[in-house]
């Protein structure tokens, strides 16, 4: 399976990697993953689509791979992208639930600016109201 992850085939089998990934075990699966993002920071977008439905509801991302999806995330809303990046605001919920505690730090303070969008202002609320409800569950 690692082989063939390796070297997809993405214009001949355009269904994507996830049925192929699934059958693989959770560490190979996120060292796919963290290879991808080495390899191209481009696929960070495919990436985070594709960890978010392999993570199971009780459980969250290796510290490993929550590292970079995280400062991923925090990069972009530093440099606005949230303006105009929809697919992201789409997914930035569930991320911020997916990853590991450890990470959260990074959706803490996050920056905030009179020229925000509608969208962008109702992404930034809800991803900081869905850090600090993590936050606080952590600390019972």
């Amino acid at each position: 399976c690692e082989a063939f992850l390796a070297r997809w085939p993405a214009k001949l089998w355009r269904d994507g990697a996830g049925a192929v990934l699934a059958l693989l075990p959770v560490a190979a699966r996120e060292a796919h993953w963290l290879r991808r993002l080495d390899d191209s920071p481009a696929s960070f977008d495919d990436v985070v689509s594709e960890a978010l439905p392999a993570c199971p509801p009780d459980e969250t991302l290796s510290p490993a791979l929550s590292a970079p999806l995280a400062a991923g995330v925090r990069q972009r809303i530093d440099a606005g992208a949230l303006a105009h990046d929809y697919r992201l605001r789409a997914l930035l919920p569930d991320l911020c639930s997916a990853v590991h505690p450890d990470t959260l730090a990074a959706f803490a303070d996050l920056p905030r600016g009179a020229d925000e969008t509608p969208g962008q202002s109702d992404s930034l609320n809800t991803l900081a109201q869905v850090a600090a409800v993590r936050r606080a569950l952590l600390s019972l």
